[in-house]
Order: structure tokens, then C-alpha cells, then sequence
């Protein structure tokens, strides 16, 4: 089956119907009397991805929704908004200035400005731990980019009138995943441990003795049913 993906629908601009025409399965064309006044809402695009970005804006440019910028990464973002009148932001979880752990403390400081605005987490992460920790912001919506691109137009469009909104990707791997819990400890050397930090780096980032970091591993490797540093790295969910 065709990608059905934002960037899908990029590279198949040039064979894109005209606005009226047939729709094609990887976009989703709105026409102007359905559009409410919300439509004309600017929005911030930050991903760190040229064609991700390229893509966003084209797609919502092409439904006449208004792209105040688009950005590589939290910095950026961040200085925008203290200057902005943005009213959706569309961002990845990561950019390619922070390492996962990083980018997580980012967001986590900065919420009490982010959730001025609506949150959209479009990202192509599938790690169930990830997802439970972005769920846990209030008000978000989280969209795979590996989804149909008409529930990332239909989030920017309708904006949040629930706690949470999912795409059915991400839908499909809360579903299909046995999500531990984690301890606040056993979650910061889980992102290290992902990020690919060896324990002796975890030690020093986290302040912590080396055996303490090889605890956590072995609690967070029995919880996830790991057998081996590489298989616990590799926890992931398939739709």
C-alpha cells in the first residue's frame, strides 16, 4: 500500500488533482466554504526534517490555513513564541541541536508557555514509554506521521476539544503495547539508555554512582522483558 504520509503527499504534488477534483488518497483537499473562521489561525511549524517542513507548509498552504514560520528546532521555537501571535504549534519531540533527554526537559519547562497554544506532537516515534510521557501534557494532540495526512489537517482544523486526541497510529501502538511503569529514576536512565548513552555517561549526566545506573537498567530490562541492553533499546511496537 502507498504512503499515505505527509512527505508521500509532497513528492506527489505534481500529480495532484486541481482544487475540486477527485481527492487523492495522500491529502486531503478542503474546499473554502467549509472553512471556519478558526481556518485562518496562523501556525508554527518546528521540525528538524527540510522535507517534513517543506511538506507542512505546502499542505496547509494549500488549504489556505496561514504558516507563520517553520523552524529546525526548540531554540528557535522558543524565541518565536515570546514575539508571536501563533495559535497552533505542529512540532517533532525532537530536534537535531538537544539528545532525547534533553528535548524532554525542554518541553517540560517550557509547557506553561507551550500550552498557550494548541499542541500538535506529529512525530514517527512508536516507543510506548515516549508516547505515555507525551500524554501526560495536558490538552496535546499526538499524530503519527506515518498516518493518513487528513487527521493532522482535521486536528489543525478543529483544534482540541478533548484532554487528549490520537491519530489511529498512535492509537494502534498504545493498544498493542504492555506499557510498564516506570519510576521517575528508572524513566531519566530509560532516555539515556535510548539516546545511547553508555552507564558510565549516565552516571556522570545524572549524577549518580554507576552501580545505581546498572540497577535501573536491570529493573527497566525486567519490566520490559529484555533480555539484553540491545534488546532493551530496541522495545518498540509495530502497528
Amino acid at each position: 500500500m502507498a504512503s499515505t504520509g505527509v512527505s508521500s503527499a509532497y513528492r506527489d504534488k505534481k500529480e495532484r488533482p486541481p482544487a475540486g477534483a477527485g481527492r487523492g488518497q495522500g491529502c486531503c483537499y478542503l474546499s473554502r466554504g467549509n472553512m471556519g473562521s478558526q481556518y485562518m489561525k496562523k501556525i508554527t511549524i518546528m521540525d528538524s526534517d527540510p522535507l517534513i517542513n517543506t511538506s507542512l507548509r505546502w499542505l496547509l498552504k494549500d488549504n489556505q490555513i496561514t504558516v507563520a514560520g517553520c523552524l529546525h528546532n526548540f531554540s528557535a521555537l522558543f524565541l518565536m513564541l515570546e514575539d508571536s501571535h501563533t495559535h497552533t504549534i505542529i512540532m517533532d519531540i525532537f530536534d537535531n541541536q538537544h539528545s532525547i533527554t534533553e528535548c524532554f526537559a525542554l518541553i517540560r519547562r517550557q509547557w506553561p508557555v507551550l500550552k498557550k497554544h494548541h499542541i500538535i506532537i506529529f512525530t514517527d516515534v512508536d516507543c510506548c514509554v515516549f508516547i505515555k510521557q507525551l500524554l501526560a501534557f495536558e490538552k496535546v494532540t499526538v499524530v503519527s506521521k506515518k498516518d493518513n495526512v487528513d487527521f493532522l489537517l482535521s486536528a489543525v482544523i478543529n483544534g482540541f476539544r478533548e484532554q487528549h486526541r490520537i491519530s489511529p497510529g498512535i492509537q494502534r501502538i498504545l493498544e498493542h503495547s504492555d506499557i510498564p511503569q516506570l519510576t521517575p529514576s528508572e524513566l531519566q536512565v530509560f532516555f539515556l539508555l535510548y539516546d545511547q548513552k553508555p552507564p558510565q555517561e549516565i552516571s556522570k549526566i545524572l549524577g549518580i554512582n554507576y552501580k545505581t545506573v546498572q540497577y535501573h537498567k536491570m529493573n527497566i530490562a525486567k519490566k520490559f522483558g529484555a533480555e539484553n541492553s540491545i534488546h532493551l533499546r530496541k522495545v518498540r511496537t509495530s502497528s
